[in-house]
């Protein structure tokens, strides 16, 4: 693979990304990938093609037809580059369970009372999606949706994040989680503190 700055920098590149991805260590052809993604089979195509000029992704044999099957036989498929796999998985960041947080973590919260298609799009698009670890609807006075930021490089995606939503006009609020226990260690710290207030007062 060619030492580059990001292949990853562009929503298209980064939609094949998480195509492949999502198929294991199956080679996709760009009909596959255009399928998974929700994209212009023409636009992944040319991205592909020029994902393999940079060396991040191999061009395989296409899968035979099967017989009977009409239409001319695809020319080939794709698949990642030695290392690349483990790039984009890096790019990403850990894959965190849904719902799960830990310090560290970064929650950006958007107002989602009236998801509007900017709101929409902006979630839509794979540049700011590749960032997101995960997301609730928390419905209370204002409904709003958190979005869960993980990894050594949160704080500066979450900040991408909170830019991308001022650029669309979204009212949006960033939080770090700074330290996350059971239920029980929040009692114990909660008698500790209480028994610490209760001295300072017969003082």
């Amino acid at each position: 693979m060619q030492e580059i700055d990001n292949p990853w920098n562009s929503e298209s590149r980064i939609a094949v990304g998480r195509a492949l991805m999502s198929h294991d260590e199956a080679p996709m052809t760009a009909a596959q990938i255009a399928a998974q993604s929700g994209r212009d089979h023409s636009n992944v195509k040319r991205t592909a093609d020029g994902l393999v000029h940079l060396g991040v992704l191999e061009l395989r044999e296409p899968p035979t037809p099967a017989d009977g099957k009409p239409g001319p036989r695809t020319k080939h498929s794709y698949v990642f580059a030695k290392g690349a796999r483990e790039a984009f998985e890096a790019f990403q960041g850990p894959e965190a369970e849904p719902g799960t947080l830990e310090a560290g973590d970064q929650l950006v919260f958007l107002d989602a009372r009236e998801p509007g298609p900017d709101l929409l799009e902006c979630l839509a698009n794979a540049t700011i999606s590749a960032r997101i670890q995960w997301a609730a609807l928390c419905d209370g006075g204002d409904q709003e949706l958190m979005i869960a930021v993980r990894g050594p490089n949160a704080v500066d995606a979450s900040l991408d994040l909170m830019g991308a939503f001022k650029a669309a006009k979204l009212q949006a609020r960033r939080v770090s989680i700074g330290k996350v226990d059971s239920a029980a260690e929040l009692a114990t710290w909660a008698s500790r503190s209480g028994r610490h207030i209760e001295r300072s007062l017969r003082r």
